[in-house]
């Protein structure tokens, strides 16, 4: 899971369409970064993406994180002509060992959306 860090500072600053536009350029630089075809991105909340890594270990869920956070720090995100830093936050959950359920392992990422 990946998502805009303190979110409800950041929607004071910028209103819904920017952090929605902001929000698509992250997830059209996610794909360049998973590779299998089982991978899945998509928008789980506002300000919050949800990538599913299929046969995936946690480690491996680990270096993906690293790499998107590499992506993320170089990439100019920008919404109406301006360039924008977005702050993100990552929490990475794996199946069996953080949830052996939807809900246990959507639950365990829950923390980082505040």
């Amino acid at each position: 899971m990946v998502n805009i860090k303190n979110l409800s500072q950041f929607k004071k600053k910028w209103e819904p369409k920017i952090i929605e536009e902001l929000q698509n350029q992250l997830k059209d630089l996610i794909p360049n970064s998973i590779r299998g075809p089982m991978d899945k991105v998509f928008k789980y909340s506002e300000g919050q993406l949800a990538i599913v890594l299929g046969d995936t270990l946690k480690e491996g869920a680990q270096v993906v994180e690293k790499r998107l956070e590499e992506i993320a720090a170089k990439h100019k995100f920008k919404a109406k002509d301006m360039s924008i830093e977005l702050p993100l936050r990552f929490r990475e959950v794996t199946y069996p060992v953080d949830g052996q359920t939807d809900e246990e392992l959507i639950k365990n990422v829950q923390d980082i959306s505040s």
